[in-house]
């Protein structure tokens, strides 16, 4: 099926953004946050300046990275809404690109909360009188951004541009005021680290990395822009130029912000009093304009998630992902707004902050919900690389990207670096995240996905696959490393259940099998008979959880299409080496099946012969008879049969090897010669030694009576020999159980040989 037709796209009326308003306001907002007001100066403080300007660098590498992949994506497809989601489930499908869409826009949810929770403790310190109203001051809060979003963006939007104001004129007046108050001298004694330290009753104890994670919140804020996919005039080029620029200009701000507070106050205050030795030392005193500005940033942040949570939300209903996240993929007015998902969302949002209130404002529990909330958006981050380096390594001749500042090796350094990251700053938070987006996408793979989105998977594996075969060429076979390849020819597979399932026993996950049919006519008056037989083919190994390829060809006539799938199946060194026959249920089939048998020893082929009676239920105790005449078919009898007992069907049954001997003199060398076999081989099997000069068929039916399963060896009748080699054949066979008859070609002795084993030249 292809993608669903609602997939959050660009609608007639839908809000036509250009790049400044609809990627670079909303990604500089919510990246001017909480930190660059409270723990800028405090990681300035602690790393020291060089290492402080380490860690920026450190920072928006990775984001850089990142917007270097997702400018690679998106120039080279039509974007639509949803974010980060859209572009990561059209390249790596609906079951990471669904997993990675729900744990970011849990992440984003909950990060709303957090901001507005900021804006809450700020405000209740500025007015002494709000204290103990907290709640109902964030519940107000919460309502009041919210109506914004669901009232329509252009609302929200037109309050960003009054914050993006008021935090401009408070980002000037700090920088402004360090300027003023810089000291070569101040700037040395701060350009080393203090990792702990405590002076004045203020004490601290860090790492690089415990560091870096306070600050790398700092640079989260470009995904509130990408969020804006779906309304934007020309998203492809907008999502890289705006998302590059709020790159550029905040990097250059916060690397300002560190050169200067590092020059600027001592290193005492840096850490003790990162807020204040700002508001003291803003220029001209406008120490009120920080203020403002703590307000504007934790404001623009929430409100840069409300406007961005619901789009992914809508997005993600849209494609079904989850059948009960339908309802929120609606859109209403004439410019789509998301506003089903933003009471969702606001309703989440409202349950979070009434949690947060009820554990007491828990440090632990928030500050757990943060770092698992940061490793999120790094595996988010990862995510977008991990889909450019697919595209990019998988070489999909659709991967056209207009976005020429790319390479997949730097994705794929993109994506290890983010996963190695997040594990440095704190193993137990990045594995909690990685079990959680595991476990998202275990339940996401379990439910049977009906959407698909023509993602990059299948050319990732095509091109992985095509450089295996190729390597696999100059790999020789060898007995070690032998594999069943089976070619079944089923016709119609559910009345011919016995092959199919034999097949699959005897592949037992090591090898492959291909489902032949064959459509007697012509082309092109077969050609829909054959689409019909193809899909017939495939429902039938999707609905029997079947691992096989199904094949149809036209053919005018039964032997002329056995021939031509014995010789065309597979691809390159992966060819069939076993071809699979049902025994005919009556001698009129026979010389059919002769020609068959002579065409596939020819192409050199091994085979199979089933003469079954149905499927018998799985029983503990089943007994298997394999009948020793020789190393010539006795190898492959031996493989198949023990790869038969991996099957669940057939686990847990007793193989029994019998051999002939004409005098009692020959039995102690005899069993000596299978058990040494079977030593050799690793199989577990009972040796079973009988003295007889009757007939084989006598002896054979005398004694695997009470078989459920017995193996014969064969070889191909002779053209002279069919009605005379069928009805020997046929005096081996018995109603009573299912008989398998093995013939090895020349080719498989030779591969399947490994040390000489008992036996004469008989097989």
């Amino acid at each position: 099926m292809g993608e669903p037709a609602h997939t959050g796209g660009n609608k007639e009326g839908r809000h036509q953004f250009g790049t400044f308003e609809g990627v670079f306001t909303p990604s500089i907002l919510t990246t001017f946050g909480v930190v660059i007001f409270l723990r800028a100066t405090y990681v300035t403080g602690v790393a020291g300046a060089w290492r402080a300007v380490l860690i920026l660098l450190l920072a928006k590498s990775i984001t850089t990275i990142t917007t270097s992949s997702l400018g690679a994506i998106a120039t080279s497809m039509k974007v639509r809404g949803g974010g980060v989601y859209y572009l990561v489930s059209r390249v790596l499908g609906p079951t990471l690109g669904g997993g990675i869409g729900l744990a970011l826009y849990a992440a984003q949810t909950t990060s709303i909360a957090f901001y507005t929770l900021g804006f809450v403790e700020s405000l209740t310190a500025t007015i002494p009188d709000l204290q103990g109203w907290q709640s109902a001051t964030g519940l107000i809060s919460v309502l009041l951004m919210f109506g914004l979003a669901y009232f329509g963006t252009e609302w929200a939007m037109r309050v960003q541009y009054l914050i993006m104001a008021i935090l401009g004129l408070s980002i000037v007046s700090f920088l402004g005021g360090a300027w003023a108050l810089f000291s070569p001298v101040r700037f040395w004694d701060n350009w080393s680290a203090v990792w702990t330290g405590s002076q004045n009753g203020v004490a601290w104890s860090h790492g690089f990395w415990d560091t870096f994670a306070i600050y790398f919140p700092a640079v989260t804020g470009v995904v509130a822009g990408i969020n804006m996919s779906g309304d934007l005039k020309n998203p492809g080029r907008s999502l890289t130029v705006g998302t590059f620029a709020s790159i550029l200009v905040s990097g250059l701000v916060y690397l300002l912000q560190i050169v200067l507070w590092a020059g600027a106050a001592p290193r005492l205050d840096l850490i003790g009093r990162p807020y204040l030795v700002m508001y003291e030392g803003a220029l001209f005193g406008w120490g009120k304009v920080i203020t403002a500005g703590v307000f504007a940033a934790t404001i623009s942040s929430a409100v840069g998630r409300i406007v961005g949570a619901p789009r992914v939300l809508q997005a993600i209903g849209r494609d079904g992902i989850l059948e009960w996240l339908r309802p929120f993929g609606r859109g209403s007015g004439p410019t789509d707004e998301p506003r089903a998902a933003v009471v969702g969302t606001g309703v989440l949002v409202t349950g979070i902050m009434l949690w947060a209130e009820m554990a007491g404002g828990s440090a632990g529990a928030l500050n757990l919900v943060a770092e698992t909330m940061s490793m999120v958006f790094l595996y988010t981050f990862g995510m977008i690389n991990l889909a450019a380096f697919v595209e990019g390594f998988g070489a999909n001749p659709s991967f056209r990207p207009r976005f020429r500042l790319f390479h997949w090796s730097l994705s794929l350094v993109g994506a290890v670096l983010c996963v190695g990251v997040a594990f440095l700053i704190e193993w137990r938070a990045a594995a909690a995240a990685l079990v959680g987006l595991a476990g998202l996408f275990w339940f996401l793979q379990r439910r049977t996905l009906q959407v698909t989105f023509g993602d990059a998977q299948r050319g990732f594996l095509f091109s992985t696959v095509r450089r295996q075969l190729l390597r696999l060429q100059d790999y020789p076979e060898d007995a070690r490393n032998w594999r069943p390849t089976i070619l079944v020819f089923t016709g119609n597979p559910k009345t011919r259940r016995t092959l199919v399932r034999f097949a699959e026993w005897f592949e037992a996950d090591r090898g492959i099998v291909y489902l032949a049919h064959i459509v007697i006519g012509r082309l092109p008056e077969q050609t829909a008979h054959r689409l019909a037989a193809l899909r017939h083919l495939r429902e039938f190994c999707r609905t029997s959880n079947l691992p096989a390829f199904p094949m149809v060809i036209v053919a005018p006539d039964l032997p002329s299409g056995v021939q031509n799938i014995l010789q065309l199946a597979g691809s390159g060194m992966i060819s069939p080496n076993l071809a699979l026959f049902g025994w005919p249920s009556t001698p009129a089939g026979d010389p059919v099946l002769a020609r068959h048998l002579v065409a596939a020893s020819n192409l050199g082929y091994s085979f199979i012969l089933i003469d079954g009676h149905g499927l018998s239920a799985a029983r503990p105790g089943q007994r298997i008879d394999l009948w020793w005449r020789g190393r010539e078919n006795g190898d492959l009898m031996l493989m198949l049969a023990f790869l038969l007992t991996r099957s669940p069907h057939w686990q847990g049954a007793h193989l029994f090897l019998h051999r002939i001997v004409k005098h009692p003199d020959g039995i102690a060398p005899a069993r000596h010669d299978l058990e040494a076999l079977l030593d050799q081989r690793h199989i577990e099997a009972t040796p079973e030694i009988l003295v007889s000069d009757a007939p084989f068929a006598e002896v054979l039916r005398d004694h695997s009576a009470g078989a459920d399963l017995v193996f014969l060896g064969i070889e191909p009748p002779a053209p002279k020999d069919v009605p005379v080699w069928f009805a020997r054949q046929r005096t081996l066979l018995s109603p009573a159980h299912t008989t398998i008859m093995v013939w090895t070609s020349i080719p498989m002795r030779h591969t399947m040989r490994a040390a000489d084993t008992p036996g004469g030249p008989k097989r």
